[in-house]
């Protein structure tokens, strides 16, 4: 993604126009803003943490979830990491995103993520395909969408056998 090419102070403005009244983009770029200002934070946590540990005798309690990246166990335990990696959950539901456009392929994952963890379901799969990559790089930033993020564990990528390159493991908290 370090490739992208950053658009121009005109089609920035142009973009926060159209997308302003828009309730769901506005989710998004306040997802990338708190991924960015979590990269900065992270390296803050990293000089202060043992002044914390030290004052209180402990780790200091995080109250917000942390960026979800695709591959990293941040809310499971090792055992459960491994078995999401390996494929070796019972995938309860699936979505298929590729050939959708951006704005589609968003609004139904949205209503697929809330839908499934309001089911109680353990373990999706979602579908981008390997095209282009637009959705596939997209698909991060969406999971982080705060009324999205409290519902996920872990994501990682799918086995071969599951659609490998083109497709995600999404491990669901249950209540």
């Amino acid at each position: 993604m370090d490739d992208e090419r950053k658009p121009t102070e005109d089609e920035a403005e142009l973009w926060d126009f159209v997308t302003k009244n828009d309730k769901r983009w506005k989710a998004v770029k306040k997802s990338q803003a708190k991924s960015e200002s979590k990269k900065t934070e992270n390296k803050k946590q990293v000089i202060s943490k043992s002044n914390t540990e030290a004052a209180t005798g402990g780790p200091k309690q995080i109250a917000e979830l942390p960026y979800l990246n695709i591959g990293e166990a941040t809310g499971v335990d090792r055992s459960t990491a491994e078995k999401l990696r390996r494929g070796k959950i019972k995938i309860e539901a699936v979505l298929d995103l590729h050939g959708m456009t951006r704005d589609v392929a968003f609004e139904s994952l949205y209503g697929f993520i809330l839908s499934c963890a309001s089911k109680q379901k353990k373990c999706l799969l979602v579908i981008t395909g390997k095209g282009s990559g637009v959705l596939k790089n997209s698909l991060p930033q969406w999971l982080n969408v705060d009324d999205i993020r409290p519902h996920i564990l872990m994501c990682s990528q799918a086995q071969p056998k599951d659609g490998g390159d083109g497709a995600v493991y999404v491990l669901l908290r249950r209540k």
